[in-house]
Order: C-alpha cells, then structure tokens, then sequence
C-alpha cells in the first residue's frame, strides 16, 4: 500500500483502499446502496492526500464535496486546494455520457495523469427509457470499451453504481459488471458498511467492514 507520511493511518487504511491498493490499475465496480457516496468519498481523499489529481464523472449530479474537505482539514491540508485538484465532469443525457468517456476521457488521463478516475452512477443517464434500448446499448458497449482500455494503460477506473431496479436496467448494468475485473457488493446497516468481493478471477474474500464516520 502506498506510504502517506504524516497523515493519519486510520483515514486511509481498511477498505476500499485496501482492495484495489496492490493493483496496477484495473477497471473495478463497487455495487450497492447508499453507502457508495461514502465510499467516493473516501477513494478520492485517499488520492488527494498523495498529492495528485482525482478526475470525477458524475452520472446523477450528486457530488457532495464536504466530507472530503472535512478530511483535509483533518490531516493538515487546505480543503480548497484539496478540492482544486478534483476534475468534475457532468453528463445529464446518455449521449452526453458516451461522449465524455469515449472522446473526453482520455484526454484528461493524458493532461492530468491521475492514477484514479471515478465514475458515480455511470448508469443513471443510460436507464432513461426516452431514449431507445438498442441506442443506449450501443452507447454503454462503446463507453465500457474506453474505460477498460483506460484501465489497461494503468489507470484505477473505479465505477460505483446502485443496484438495478428493473429488468431492463440489470441488462444494461450486466454490461459493466462483465466488463469489470473485480465487483465489490456494498451494504450498510446501522454501524458499518460491509463489502464482500464477487466471485471472479481472484475468488471468494472475506467481507471486510468500514466504521460509519
């Protein structure tokens, strides 16, 4: 795990840093409920803290950057610069989505050079059924194929999506679930968040928890 010298160990061990720390990079879904805002949260201080930059794509326009500031202040770190080296991206529409990770993204990999991305609901603009079925499955197959090209370049591309609420949606969710390397569940209960590691290439793990904080 990467070495964070005067900061306090406790904000940045444990998971989910833990479970995705030892790799060079990888294309990585933590699926869920509520508690995946924590786990952003968490993911994109553990980044900052090493000084470099976090880019943010925002599917649901739900980013909440308090708990962040909250945590440099915390371990000694102006909160605006903390959050100055956050690169927010917005889509409200499935086009706008497709577009921004197949012609934008990686531009901003090559100009920022972050070792993380984060994708939060990367689904949402997809589910909207305004828009033709066959239309939005071409737009995810071509958007997943960019991620996991990113990702095989040595990038951290980390999507955290909630859980399908319809047939239709587990369709389109089962296309980033497939493509990812490792699928995380999320829970939370009243005192802790449990994630538990999917059955896949590395096997069955040990669910580990995260303290509500």
């Amino acid at each position: 795990m990467d070495a964070i010298s005067g900061i306090e160990a406790a904000a940045f061990s444990g998971p989910p840093v833990s479970l995705i720390s030892g790799m060079p990079g990888g294309l990585i879904l933590f699926r869920g409920d509520a508690a995946l805002s924590h786990l952003s949260s968490r993911l994109i201080s553990w980044r900052l803290a090493m000084r470099e930059r976090v880019l943010f794509i925002d599917g649901d326009n739900r980013f909440n950057p308090y708990p962040i500031a909250n945590l440099a202040k915390r371990i000694g770190r102006d909160p605006g610069a903390f959050l100055s080296s956050i690169f927010i991206s917005r889509a409200f529409t499935c086009h706008q989505m497709s577009s921004l990770i197949t012609r934008q993204l990686g531009d901003g990999i090559a100009r920022h050079r972050p070792r993380l991305v984060l994708l939060a609901e990367p689904l949402a603009t997809f589910y909207d059924e305004s828009i033709p079925h066959l239309e939005r499955k071409t737009l995810l197959s071509r958007a997943v194929a960019a991620l996991a090209r990113s990702a095989r370049e040595g990038t951290w591309i980390v999507m955290l999506a909630s859980a399908p609420s319809s047939r239709k949606q587990a369709l389109l969710f089962s296309m980033i679930h497939h493509a990812a390397q490792r699928v995380f569940s999320v829970q939370t209960d009243e005192k802790e968040i449990l994630i538990r590691e999917e059955t896949g290439a590395f096997g069955n793990r040990a669910p580990q928890t995260i303290g509500r904080r």
